[in-house]
């Protein structure tokens, strides 16, 4: 079934983007051929079993966001969702938020590292759930998943960052930047993601 790519939150990476398993000893494996009950690595709490996956594909003319290969750690050129969190761990983000690792938004780094938008692509997009949100790993660089019971609501990350849920929903496993947060986090001149 397809979804309006925008709104869709948590882990929205393309279908054919690697993610860190637990396959034979430790293996990348293409998104589209995870299934339930695979064991995915994940940065908290090591390997996790995979509740669920939804394979979806962008409405024609929807915009994605693409990462060239080595712009925040990953290995690959990749396609996200442009609501698809990112994990950022610098000493800068310690010194403006007092969180030495963050969640952004993959639209609020357009201009990074020539991280730009991109149609997105028409082979399908995977969202991976988990019992809970998870730091996973996706073509090299850290994302966050999906959770069983999350859902967008109202995009409000003061939310999160007050420890509110809304129905029971569980919360980021980092803070959440705002847009303008994130663009004074990746402007800074001596910023430089962690690899």
């Amino acid at each position: 079934m397809a979804r309006d790519f925008v709104s869709i939150t948590g882990c929205a990476v393309a279908a054919s983007s690697t993610i860190l398993t637990l396959a034979g000893c430790v293996a990348a494996v293409a998104a589209r051929d995870l299934r339930p009950g695979d064991r995915v690595i994940t940065r908290d709490h090591g390997a996790q079993t995979l509740r669920d996956i939804e394979f979806f594909a962008a409405p024609q003319g929807s915009t994605a966001i693409a990462i060239p290969a080595g712009a925040i750690g990953n290995n690959t050129r990749t396609i996200v969702a442009p609501s698809q969190r990112i994990l950022l761990r610098n000493v800068q983000a310690e010194l403006y938020f007092g969180e030495s690792e963050v969640l952004v938004n993959a639209e609020d780094l357009v201009g990074f590292r020539s991280i730009e938008t991109t149609e997105a692509p028409s082979f399908g997009f995977v969202r991976l759930e988990f019992d809970t949100p998870e730091i996973i790993y996706a073509d090299g660089f850290e994302i966050e998943s999906s959770a069983l019971t999350s859902f967008e609501w109202a995009g409000d990350p003061l939310m999160s960052r007050l420890g509110l849920t809304v129905s029971g929903m569980p919360l980021p496993p980092r803070p959440v930047l705002e847009a303008h947060e994130a663009q004074l986090l990746v402007g800074s001149k001596t910023f430089q993601a962690a690899a």
